[in-house]
């Protein structure tokens, strides 16, 4: 799946049907696929013809098939005009841009990050009308969803009696390309209290294999959590939950994260 792929490089070229003496022939020289974003990815082909004849030869067009799990992903026919010289050989290269998953709910039917089979067939045309087929074989990594992690929490006694605390959540990108988030909307609970909710995160791009940090205020006082506050820190033993979610692309990934609040 040259979208859904994540890890590109690893592919087994078949060889190439055996062309009669002193006809042209080709082989696979490079087959690599990586994703660019949760939904899409691009393919890189190259390929050498060979040309023992005494005239020049014109590869015309390539149609290209790409497969993840036996699923077809893509299925284009590229003009071409690469000439293979007489006695001499061609390299013919090309990239294609490939929109794998239809929609969110497609994606999300194979956001494993588990290695699967893909594959891909190529068949040039030669201007004599001649086909050179090709074959190749890889395994890939379907896409990870963003997700998110409590990174520590600061929360200290004031002079007045409330709580400065401050959550550090992360965002996670566990794959080898950046995500662009639409953002993150969050509401901080602590006992059942909502003292914030918000939005963060707009319009940011995770970088690849990367975690980023967030910062969010939920100031703890007598007014977000009531005149039980005093009480209730005495007692100890608050808990905290931080709930939301984060959109990415076409995906929303539910956040939850929840423990015991220290308060120093």
């Amino acid at each position: 799946m040259i979208a859904v792929a994540t890890i590109g490089g690893c592919r087994t070229a078949a060889p190439a049907p055996e062309a009669a003496p002193g006809e042209p022939s080709a082989t696979l020289d490079k087959f690599e696929w990586k994703g660019t974003s949760l939904m899409t990815a691009t393919a890189s082909v190259r390929a050498v013809v060979d040309n023992p004849t005494a005239a020049d030869v014109t590869v015309k067009s390539a149609h290209v098939e790409l497969f993840i799990e036996g699923q077809q992903r893509l299925a284009k026919d590229l003009p071409l005009a690469v000439v293979a010289p007489a006695g001499g050989a061609a390299k013919v290269e090309f990239e294609e841009d490939v929109t794998v998953f239809t929609d969110g709910d497609d994606l999300l039917k194979h956001v494993t990050g588990e290695v699967v089979p893909a594959g891909a067939t190529i068949v040039l045309t030669l201007s004599s009308g001649a086909k050179l087929a090709l074959k190749s074989d890889a395994a890939v990594r379907q896409v990870r969803l963003p997700v998110a992690e409590m990174s520590h929490i600061e929360a200290y006694r004031t002079d007045g009696g409330a709580v400065a605390l401050t959550f550090y959540p992360t965002i996670d990108n566990q794959n080898p390309f950046a995500v662009r988030l639409k953002g993150f909307s969050f509401t901080a609970i602590v006992d059942g209290h909502v003292l914030s909710q918000g939005e963060t995160a707009v319009g940011d791009k995770l970088p690849a294999s990367s975690k980023v940090q967030y910062e969010i205020a939920a100031p703890l006082t007598a007014d977000t959590y009531g005149k039980e506050l005093a009480a209730a820190l005495k007692r100890g033993g608050l808990k905290y939950e931080v709930s939301g979610e984060i959109e990415a692309g076409a995906v929303t990934v539910p956040v939850h994260l929840a423990g015991d609040l220290p308060v120093h």
